[in-house]
């Protein structure tokens, strides 16, 4: 990934490349699907992912390669591969790692096509009832091709954008319990941490193994985002995606941050109440998660930015967190309590961004007939009316470049991912 002021590929060259035409190819049928009143949910068929639209939820035929810097595994989809091959040989620009900025050689890239390969994906999909469907369902549609995607909007609701591009339902940014995420940033993969103690009495140690050391009340363990596209200094999280290699656009500010890290108690035969607050910048103000957990043995705790109101927002946050801690480009801070004083190691900190749905950065082909384009934001659907989107947001062609979908146009819902490997 390389950012740029413009876009030098757009999408519509990635239909042309087969990228976007056909989301999935047929395996095996059990009668027509399709969504309304009538289909039995039962009636499944099989479908092969195909293409990079519906990454990272979902893979078409694909190849790993190892960072020869940060050692992170960078999967990419097999066309995008060869893209980024042809833009080296071409000396247009090199891909780089997404973790720390190393340009990746054009012999390492192509070693990695010759490799085996990962196979895509296979999907069970089901008739459905259009009641029956949910904020953030995959769906198997049928305009232009056959497609998988993820819907975002139902009839009834209006679709909009805000002054940054985002996409907006009913006013409100897509949220469900099967957002995907995609990864910022791996602690146990950097000789030099981008996590800080801070204040005079923080307690925080990284060792040599890469994980971090606290006792008592730790303090606050801050992270500091680099723009490793920038010489690797200070500045916001960005909407990248790690394995859109080849791929020249804009990048744009990201948040729905989330932490993952492996906490233990070292040398503690007894169980430890420790307590945990996780706080995050945000455009509307810091957010602080609270948690209290009891650790034996090595757990693993997540926390992540939701909705609170502002009162109670700014009300944590002036007990909690000093006014300096947090900002844009040092977005997350961590601090532990245990009980009696021991001693609490955390590994493996994990920073991981929700998929941020954006507006279409490209106009539709001017082939595209008037029906099939969007209207114009904001707009409300009407009562056979769905607007999807994939989640490889910036090359997947979808209702922002093809308009709505309607129910006669939905096949199924993808119940969920089958594995033949």
């Amino acid at each position: 990934m390389t950012a740029l002021p413009t876009s030098q590929v757009d999408r519509r060259q990635f239909a042309g490349w087969g990228l976007g035409i056909l989301a999935v190819t047929p395996i095996t049928f059990a009668g027509m699907l399709g969504c309304n009143k009538r289909n039995p949910p039962a009636r499944i068929a099989r479908y092969r992912i195909a293409g990079p639209s519906m990454n990272p939820t979902f893979w078409g035929c694909s190849r790993t390669l190892i960072c020869q810097s940060c050692g992170v595994t960078i999967r990419v989809d097999e066309k995008l591969l060869q893209l980024a091959i042809e833009q080296a040989s071409a000396v247009r620009h090199s891909s780089a790692c997404w973790h720390c900025g190393t340009a990746l050689a054009q012999t390492q890239l192509t070693a990695a096509l010759k490799a085996s390969a990962l196979p895509p994906d296979v999907i069970d999909v089901s008739a459905c009832v259009p009641t029956d469907l949910q904020d953030g369902d995959i769906l198997l549609v049928e305009k232009h091709g056959i497609h998988v995607k993820r819907l975002l909007g139902k009839p009834g609701q209006t679709v909009s954008v805000d002054d940054s591009g985002r996409l907006l339902v009913d006013g409100r940014r897509p949220a469900f319990p099967s957002m995907p995420h995609v990864a910022v940033d791996r602690d146990r993969l950097r000789v030099s941490s981008r996590w800080q103690a801070v204040g005079e009495k923080a307690t925080w140690q990284r060792r040599a193994d890469r994980s971090w050391l606290a006792q008592g009340d730790s303090g606050w363990l801050a992270y500091k985002h680099q723009n490793v596209y920038r010489a690797a200094g200070p500045g916001r999280v960005l909407d990248d995606y790690p394995g859109n290699l080849g791929i020249e656009r804009s990048l744009y500010p990201a948040d729905g941050l989330s932490l993952r890290f492996q906490l233990s108690t070292p040398r503690s035969v007894e169980p430890t109440k420790v307590k945990v607050w996780v706080a995050y910048w945000t455009a509307q103000g810091i957010d602080v998660q609270h948690q209290t957990v009891v650790v034996h043995d090595a757990i693993d705790v997540a926390a992540t930015t939701k909705p609170t109101s502002s009162a109670a927002r700014e009300r944590t946050a002036s007990t909690m967190v000093p006014i300096d801690l947090l900002s844009p480009p040092q977005p997350i801070g961590v601090r532990l309590s245990s009980s009696a004083e021991r001693r609490v190691e955390i590994r493996d900190l994990s920073v991981n961004r929700d998929v941020l749905y954006r507006i279409n950065p490209t106009a539709p082909p001017i082939d595209v007939p008037a029906s099939n384009r969007p209207p114009k934001y904001p707009f409300q659907l009407d009562g056979n009316e769905w607007f999807v989107v994939g989640d490889n947001v910036p090359l997947s062609i979808d209702s922002r470049s093809w308009g709505v979908v309607r129910t006669t146009d939905i096949l199924g819902r993808v119940q969920s991912p089958y594995s033949d490997r």
